[in-house]
């Protein structure tokens, strides 16, 4: 069960510090910009009013009765589905989702800080474009994925970027031999690519 001590949430943290630290039950020293990606996948799992009222009692540091007034529900209610949000996010897979997803992206851009570009190959251009010039993944061969992540994809017929972003997390998940560590190389690498997976397919 979720303690909540006070009408605010993680009282004396900054975001998002304070939510690694209530869904890991302690401090893992966390980068916060690459916990506040992992963070941001792990709510791409709840509806949106779930990951609205999150964000607003964590990120923005309001209380249960303010962000209640925004949805038009009380603030016991908030208490209620920050709690039963919270308990989903303890699980162990989805704590270790959070570990393994932050420590993917920090490897990921590390290897950007020394020189890696083999993911950014040159294209040619018209020169009209500013963009000409840059390299555009299109296909999941244009990732330089690992072999189990690239078969992961190939066995659930994703073949294109176009097709990987339009999967949910969930949806990832269910794809047969996709472990944890599996799922967050994945992610990771298209992050290093500036593409964000499935994040707006929350339910209404």
């Amino acid at each position: 069960m979720v303690k909540m001590k006070s009408s605010r949430v993680g009282a004396g943290e900054i975001w998002p510090v304070n939510l690694c630290n209530e869904i890991l039950n302690e401090d893992h020293g966390l980068s916060s910009g690459y916990a506040e990606i992992a963070i941001d996948y792990l709510l791409s799992t709840r509806t949106r009013q779930e990951k609205e009222i999150i964000l607003s009692l964590y990120k923005d540091y309001r209380t249960f009765t303010s962000t209640g007034r925004d949805h038009g529900i009380s603030g016991n209610r908030v208490r209620r589905i920050c709690d039963e949000v919270l308990r989903e996010m303890q699980k162990t897979t989805r704590q270790k989702f959070l570990l393994v997803l932050t420590e993917q992206l920090g490897l990921a851009h590390a290897e950007e800080n020394v020189g890696v570009e083999k993911y950014k190959q040159p294209v040619t251009g018209d020169g009209d474009n500013p963009d000409d010039g840059v390299f555009k993944p299109a296909y999941i061969e244009d990732l330089a994925l690992n072999l189990r992540c690239y078969n992961c994809l190939k066995r659930a017929g994703i073949n294109t970027l176009d097709e990987l972003k339009q999967k949910s997390i969930t949806e990832l998940e269910g794809i047969r031999s996709m472990g944890i560590q599996t799922l967050c190389e994945i992610i990771s690498v298209c992050e290093k690519h500036g593409i964000r997976l499935g994040t707006g397919r929350q339910e209404q």
